[in-house]
């Protein structure tokens, strides 16, 4: 994962950080640089203002989401959830359980880049080829599981 360029690409960092804020502790405050970022004055090109602080915070942000705190072990008998995304240059997902409390726990996380050909399918060509990637990628968690 490499730092963002442009204000929008940060921004789409910060949402998936912040999908899974409440398993960060003091996410506010780590994530607080990079807030920073989002701004109207500043200018769409971030890259003159990443600084330090937002190298530090960019590299904690993401140690904690893959860290153990954050994944869970799978649960054999409870169904999975799987979440599932494309962009124009890549395709990911989320595979998760509802713990006892009805809350999504994650377990793990996936992403592939997509070809120069696949990057020119339709929208709803990509979506669909992230659902099957997804399903094949995690086949050995959820195989014969709801």
């Amino acid at each position: 994962m490499n730092p963002p360029r442009i204000k929008k690409e940060l921004k789409k960092l910060l949402g998936a950080f912040g999908y899974y804020r409440e398993y960060i502790p003091q996410f506010a405050d780590i994530a607080k640089p990079l807030t920073d970022l989002t701004q109207q004055n500043v200018p769409s090109n971030i890259t003159s203002r990443w600084s330090v602080d937002c190298q530090s915070s960019f590299e904690q942000l993401r140690a904690e989401l893959v860290s153990s705190h954050v994944l869970r072990i799978p649960h054999v008998g409870k169904p999975f959830t799987l979440h599932t995304d494309a962009s124009g240059r890549a395709v990911g997902a989320t595979l998760g359980q509802l713990d006892d409390s009805g809350v999504e726990q994650p377990l793990a996380f996936a992403s592939q880049k997509l070809t120069d050909t696949q990057s020119s399918w339709a929208t709803i060509e990509k979506e669909t080829y992230a659902v099957i990637w997804a399903l094949n990628r995690f086949r050995n968690l959820i195989s014969g599981h709801p």
